[in-house]
């Protein structure tokens, strides 16, 4: 019995069919094309479905739709019951606005909002909306134009090479890991849990981009990720993190070693200094603490293990506050939702590895020499 076949067996995490998923296959799949074009009946659906998201982008009238195109395995000799049915809508972000980054993260988030609202599937795969800006670099071995109804890139069968080995061999030590994380657990090490799983999730997120940047979607990289993600074992790995998390905070004794601190009043006084008006008041003892921009209110737990924990809780926060009152409270929501969902997209915590969360906890390093 070879090494990874022992390593499937212990973490039943990625099945014998998501590798074989990757097979090519002989043909395009014949429920979606029909002498090498897209069916009419589903180009008519397909067209139906683009233009009422464009709709829903809810852009000015000047914004014009260059292009509804289909793409990814669905359009390609690797199709397999994984696929999605991508739907690309192509748009110039310049025509929305000059911050091309500002446009990325509005249509990212109408995006996620509009799929996870939506249930379509075409034939059992599952319909995904995606906004692109013209003009940008696309990897595509196979690109149709539903508005146009032809090829864009035709798909070639012949220059498809698969290495299902290689693939194994990038997986594998990926899996390996939930046996230590595991054992981790067991030992109490919450800590280093957390860590693991935040350098696991890295190694994806560069592996998965060096692939695409130097062999495309058909990198071994690339499917090795998919492989990764067509599995539990990204799912597990998060939960296991977020498990870690809430235990090594969960103590069997309530510990109160700052009995004689004003929380409320000392972080009102904190806040004062950064020129901020914000409301602070007790809220869940779950989190160390939030900021919720809607009502400009900070929320703390009302006991802390040390006076360094309490005062880089309320400088986090303070972080947040900052970042609300430069940008304005409904751009911050959605640039913060709109982090949260990349960072999920690229198999990472939607919290923990939102990039404003990552900002306000180096500020609140940065800060704390001043106060202690």
């Amino acid at each position: 019995m070879g090494k990874f076949k022992k390593i499937m067996e212990l973490t039943s995490d990625i099945k014998p069919d998501v590798i074989k998923s990757f097979n090519i296959k002989d043909s395009l799949n014949t429920k979606i094309w029909e002498g090498g074009k897209l069916k009419s009946e589903i180009r008519e659906k397909l067209l139906v479905i683009g233009k009422n998201f464009f709709k829903d982008l809810d852009l000015e009238s000047n914004v014009k739709l260059y292009d509804i195109t289909l793409t990814g395995s669905i359009s390609n000799y690797n199709w397999s019951k994984f696929s999605d049915v991508d739907l690309h809508l192509r748009i110039k972000f310049s025509e929305v606005d000059d911050d091309a980054d500002f446009v990325k993260n509005y249509v990212l988030a109408k995006k996620t909002i509009w799929n996870n609202k939506h249930d379509i599937t075409i034939y059992g795969f599952p319909v995904e909306v995606y906004v692109e800006n013209v003009g940008e670099s696309h990897v595509a071995s196979g690109l149709y134009s539903i508005l146009n109804n032809k090829w864009l890139v035709v798909p070639k069968k012949k220059e498809l090479q698969i290495d299902l080995d290689d693939i194994r061999s990038k997986a594998e030590g990926y899996l390996g890991s939930i046996p230590v994380l595991e054992k981790m657990m067991k030992d109490g090490k919450y800590k280093e849990v957390i860590e693991m799983v935040e350098k696991i999730q890295d190694r994806l997120k560069r592996m998965r981009s060096s692939g695409l940047a130097r062999g495309g979607e058909f990198s071994v990289e690339n499917l090795a990720f998919k492989a990764l993600r067509r599995s539990p074992f990204i799912g597990n790995i998060i939960q296991m993190k977020n498990d870690a998390y809430d235990k090594g905070l969960t103590m069997e004794r309530t510990h109160r070693l700052m009995e004689r601190v004003d929380y409320l009043e000392t972080a009102k006084q904190l806040i004062k200094q950064y020129g901020l008006k914000s409301k602070i008041k007790f809220g869940s003892d779950k989190n160390y603490g939030e900021y919720i921009p809607e009502t400009d209110t900070v929320t703390l737990r009302r006991s802390y293990s040390s006076i360094r924990e309490f005062l880089m809780t309320v400088l986090h926060e303070i972080k947040h506050a900052l970042d609300s009152k430069r940008l304005g409270t409904k751009k911050f929501i959605k640039k913060y939702t709109q982090a949260g969902t990349m960072a999920q997209f690229d198999g990472l915590d939607p919290h923990d590895d939102n990039k404003w969360e990552e900002k306000a906890e180096r500020f609140a390093k940065r800060e704390l020499s001043k106060w202690m």
